[in-house]
């Protein structure tokens, strides 16, 4: 009996398979989001004396007009036990400013020994209660590291958060899982001829 090989048309398949999952797994998840706002980095600082690091987010008008007039926060409290925001010391939602840029002064409080903070920061409609799209996420390079015996207070601290790639590795796994069943169905189906 002799072996069949893979025809173009399957190997185009498999091909278009192979890159739509790599493509699902490369690409940030807002590649092809929408302007919803951003921290200026160059505007990020760090206290020396105090190693609090403040972050300023701006939402855009348009995500303000729809009714997000706050931001949430998402970090690692292995690195960050704590978020204020600057002027009233109020804990999440933050609201942002009522003028155009809307604009929230996000105060950070890093863990002893943290070299850099990760940050995500998500609209926030509190009328509806709904959390929207993120605004800005990334990490900031502490310029002063606190010093393992000192200390960091916090008044309140927040839930233990990670990224959750799950729905990722999912997608990919049943791409792949798809491409490989579309394989072996276009070579039975060929042997059966």
């Amino acid at each position: 009996m002799k072996k069949k090989s893979i025809g173009l048309r399957q190997s185009l398949i498999v091909l278009a398979v192979a890159l739509t999952a790599l493509f699902a797994v490369v690409m940030p998840q807002n590649a092809f989001a929408a302007d919803y706002g951003s921290v200026n980095t160059n505007e990020i600082t760090q206290d020396p004396t105090t190693h609090t690091v403040t972050i300023p987010v701006t939402v855009s008008d348009d995500l303000y007009e729809e009714g997000y007039t706050s931001v949430t926060v998402t970090v690692d409290t292995d690195q960050v036990p704590n978020v204020v925001q600057v002027a009233n010391k109020v804990y999440g939602p933050f609201a942002l400013s009522e003028s155009s840029p809307h604009v929230a002064n996000l105060k950070y409080t890093p863990v002893a020994g943290v070299k850099a903070i990760s940050y995500s920061i998500n609209a926030y409609n509190p009328e509806t209660n709904t959390t929207g799209p993120v605004v800005a996420s990334g990490t900031y390079e502490l310029p002063y590291v606190i010093p393992a015996k000192a200390t960091a207070t916090s008044a309140k601290e927040l839930g233990k958060t990670g990224t959750d790639i799950a729905p990722y590795v999912a997608a990919v796994v049943l791409l792949a899982a798809a491409g490989a069943v579309s394989l072996v169905a276009m070579n039975r189906a060929k042997s059966t001829r």
